[in-house]
């Protein structure tokens, strides 16, 4: 199973890159996938190889959207910015159509497993909302808790060396997140530092 799933995202990676110029994408969501991976070892019950590929895939969808509308990266950049929740609206709003459904469709066309689908379709709603609608399992659950604190220890890394300005996201959801997994924002900030200087150390 492990020799299908490299050989399906190496497949679903190269599909993506097409012509277009994603390095700094890739570096991006490689980076977020191996954080992912690194915190599945240390907190019990995520399958690291479920968690790399929910992180390295969670945003598939915005290769699609850039393939297929030439005015999306101005969206893009908004989405980056705006208060509206979900930022996805803005893609529904203007093109009828948002990146999480693409990666959702994307990662189901290839076979992936529903619940990295379903945690990379809802990544962009707030944790606290995913636990009192229902409409994911605890193993989705699970993996979209991984990957919110995996984005806010690589937007920390990036803030620090990178000059990248730094989103308020985990702010709103790290008390449900981490409750969720099971530890404390202490147990949580222990871990963090040393991601943090794991990947000083892999830079």
């Amino acid at each position: 199973s492990r020799v299908e799933r490299v050989v399906t995202v190496v497949s679903l990676r190269s599909e993506l890159s097409s012509d277009l110029n994603l390095g700094r994408f890739w570096d991006s969501a490689t980076e977020i996938a191996n954080v992912s991976s690194q915190l599945s070892s240390k907190l019990t019950g995520v399958s690291s190889d479920d968690a790399y590929t929910l992180g390295l895939f969670h945003g598939a969808g915005i290769p699609l959207m850039m393939q297929a509308f030439d005015d999306y990266k101005s969206t893009l950049i908004e989405m980056n910015s705006t208060e509206r929740y979900p930022v996805t609206v803005l893609e529904e709003e203007r093109f009828g159509v948002t990146h999480n459904k693409l990666t959702y469709l994307l990662l189901k066309k290839w076979h992936l497993p529903e619940h990295i689908g379903k945690a990379a379709y809802f990544h962009h709603y707030r944790f606290s909302d995913m636990l009192k609608s229902g409409q994911i399992g605890d193993d989705a659950l699970s993996l979209l808790a991984i990957l919110k604190m995996a984005e806010d220890v690589s937007e920390t890394y990036r803030q620090a060396w990178r000059q990248n300005e730094q989103s308020s996201e985990w702010e709103h959801t790290k008390e449900d997140v981490t409750s969720f997994l099971g530890i404390d924002l202490e147990d949580y900030r222990e871990i963090k530092d040393d991601l943090l200087e794991w990947l000083n150390l892999e830079s």
